[in-house]
C-alpha cells in the first residue's frame, strides 16, 4: 500500500504532538532533554523512599518529576533508567500551592490544554479520556485521572493543593509528588502516606521560604549538602550554571531582575531569608568579621 508523503509527515507530527514525554525526554542526544542532575535525582529513588530536588529558578525541576510521573504511571522507562520502577499500576497525589497553579501549571503540563488533552507529558493513547469528563472549559480544572500502565491495571492520579489544608491529606496509603514547597503540617500529612507499600515521596522546589521545617528536613546537620542525608532521604540542588540552557546573558538578564536577598535561592536553589525578610540585601552583607 503506497503511503503519500503529506499523510506521513501528518502522521509524524501527530505522534510528535501526543507523546510529549516520549518525544522529548527519551533522546539523549537532544540538548533539550533532561540534563546530569536531573538524572542523579532519578537514580537516588532506587534505595531513597523520600527525594528533594531544592533547585534555581528554570532549570526544569517540575518538568524533570513530571517525566518521572509518567514513567511509574505507564510502566515504561527509558532505557538508561535506574532509579525507582513500578511493576503495576501506582496511585498518586500532585499537589501544588493551590488550585489555580495546578490548573495553570500542572495540569497543562501533564494533560495539555483543555480541549486538546493528550498534548502534555502523558501520551495521549495511555491517557483514559474518560477521566477528564469533570473540564468543562478553562475555568474549571481536573481533579483526578487515570493513565493505562502497561501491565494492564490503571494508574491513577490526584490533584491536591496546600491551601486545602492538613486535613484534606489524610488518607490511605499512595506516592506523592509535592511541587513547590508546603507547609511542615502538609508534609508530615503526606509522608504518613507513603510509609506503607511501595510508595515514595518526590519534592520539587526553590528554597524561597529561608531555613523552613521542610528544608531543615533535608539538611544534615544544619548544613545543605547533596546527596544520601540518612532515614531514606536523598537532596540534589541545581543551580542555574548545571543547566546548558540558560546562557551567560541569560543568566544576567534573570538575576537583576531578582531582588538581592532572593538571588542565592533563585540562582542557586540555597536558602533565601526567608518570605519574613525586611531588607532588600544580600544576607552576607548583615555581617562582620569579629573583631
Amino acid at each position: 500500500m503506497a503511503y503519500d508523503i503529506h499523510d506521513l509527515l501528518r502522521e509524524y507530527q501527530r505522534r510528535q504532538k501526543e507523546n510529549g514525554a516520549y518525544v522529548k525526554f527519551f533522546n539523549q542526544s537532544d540538548t533539550r532533554t533532561l540534563y546530569p542532575k536531573h538524572w542523579e535525582f532519578f537514580d537516588a529513588g532506587k534505595t531513597h523512599r523520600q527525594r528533594l530536588f531544592r533547585a534555581a529558578n528554570r532549570v526544569g525541576k517540575t518538568t524533570a518529576a513530571g517525566c518521572e510521573l509518567v514513567y511509574h504511571l505507564t510502566g515504561e522507562y527509558p532505557e538508561q533508567w535506574k532509579g525507582k520502577t513500578f511493576d503495576g499500576a501506582s496511585s498518586w497525589w500532585v499537589c501544588g500551592k493551590s488550585s489555580e497553579t495546578i490548573r495553570q501549571i500542572l495540569q497543562p503540563l501533564l494533560l495539555g490544554e483543555i480541549g486538546n488533552f493528550g498534548t502534555g507529558l502523558v501520551p495521549k493513547d495511555k491517557l483514559d479520556a474518560e477521566s477528564l469528563t469533570d473540564a468543562k472549559k478553562a475555568a474549571t480544572g481536573i481533579s483526578t485521572f487515570r493513565v493505562m500502565h502497561k501491565s494492564g491495571g490503571w494508574s491513577q492520579v490526584e490533584f491536591k493543593a496546600y491551601e486545602q489544608g492538613r486535613q484534606a491529606f489524610e488518607g490511605t496509603a499512595r506516592s506523592i509528588w509535592m511541587d513547590e514547597e508546603s507547609n511542615s503540617d502538609v508534609y508530615a500529612e503526606c509522608l504518613l502516606r507513603t510509609m506503607t507499600g511501595d510508595n515514595i515521596l518526590l519534592l520539587t522546589f526553590t528554597p524561597l521560604k529561608g531555613a523552613s521545617e521542610v528544608v531543615m528536613n533535608f539538611s544534615k546537620d544544619g548544613s545543605f549538602e547533596d546527596g544520601s542525608i540518612g532515614n531514606g532521604k536523598y537532596v540534589v540542588t541545581c543551580t542555574w550554571d548545571d543547566v546548558p540552557h540558560l546562557d551567560d546573558a541569560a543568566k544576567a538578564e534573570l538575576l537583576a531582575s531578582i531582588p538581592p536577598y532572593q538571588r542565592d535561592a533563585r540562582s542557586k536553589g540555597i536558602p533565601a531569608l526567608g518570605a519574613g525578610a525586611i531588607y532588600p540585601i544580600p544576607e552576607e552583607e548583615l555581617f562582620v568579621d569579629p573583631f
